[in-house]
């Protein structure tokens, strides 16, 4: 069996672009995106939203948008709001 408590820890890469998916016509998402787009802002991350996920928010004229299909591209993660596989479909 492995012992994970041997196991040499690796440096990890810091965060810097976070694409950011809504579950499709979830307005009930709108006041956690806007607040994790102030968030991300705070701490000098970019936020990528996929667009249908921007078109949720109040228009802002440096947010950073993607289509579906480019937004795992050149990002360190995905946040994903919906839980319900949205990005399995």
């Amino acid at each position: 069996a492995l012992d994970w408590t041997r196991m040499p820890l690796l440096p990890l890469s810091p965060i810097g672009r976070i694409g950011i998916l809504a579950k499709s016509r979830l307005s009930a998402a709108t006041p956690h995106l806007v607040e994790i787009e102030a968030w991300l802002r705070d701490k000098r991350v970019t936020g990528v939203f996929e667009r249908e996920t921007a078109e949720l928010m109040p228009p802002v004229s440096d947010r950073q948008t993607a289509s579906r299909d480019d937004l795992a591209r050149d990002l360190d993660m995905v946040l994903v709001l919906g839980g319900d596989g949205t990005l399995l479909g």
